[in-house]
C-alpha cells in the first residue's frame, strides 16, 4: 500500500518500474541514471557494443485504469513486475525493483517500455 501512497503523493503523470543493475543503489528521491539503447541486431545493450545513451531511464510502464482503485492498482503493479521478470530474466543474485515517476516520457521500441527523462525514484521494493 505504501507504493500507492508514494505514487499518489507525487506530482508526476507517468510511472514505470525498473529492475536496478548491480551497480545502482538508489534512495527514494534520487534521479535514476540514463539507460543505454538496445542493440536490436545483437540483442544486447549498446553499453556492451557501441555505447549510445538514451535521453532518460528505461522502465516498464505502469498503466493504471483508475487511480481510485487501490486493490486494482496494486494488482497492476504486481502484474507489471511479473511481466518484467518473465520477459527479462535476471542473472543477479538479488534483484531490486524501483518505481519511477516522470512528466517527460517517450515510448520505446519494445511494447510497454518507456524512456523516462529525469526519472525520480518514488519507491523501492
Amino acid at each position: 500500500m505504501k507504493v500507492l501512497e508514494a505514487i499518489k503523493n507525487s506530482s508526476y503523470d507517468s510511472f514505470g518500474i525498473r529492475r536496478t543493475c548491480a551497480d545502482e543503489d538508489y534512495k527514494v528521491g534520487d534521479i535514476a541514471r540514463n539507460s543505454f539503447y538496445w542493440d536490436v541486431e545483437n540483442d544486447l545493450s549498446t553499453y556492451q557494443t557501441e555505447p549510445e545513451e538514451a535521453e532518460g531511464t528505461s522502465a516498464r510502464a505502469i498503466l493504471f485504469d483508475d487511480m481510485d482503485s487501490d486493490e486494482g492498482n496494486l494488482e497492476v503493479i504486481k502484474k507489471t513486475i511479473e511481466r518484467f521478470k518473465k520477459e527479462y530474466p535476471c542473472c543477479l543474485p538479488e534483484e531490486k525493483f524501483v518505481v519511477l515517476g516522470s512528466d517527460r516520457v517517450e515510448y520505446d521500441i519494445n511494447d510497454g517500455d518507456i524512456i523516462m527523462e529525469d526519472a525520480e525514484v518514488l519507491y523501492i521494493f
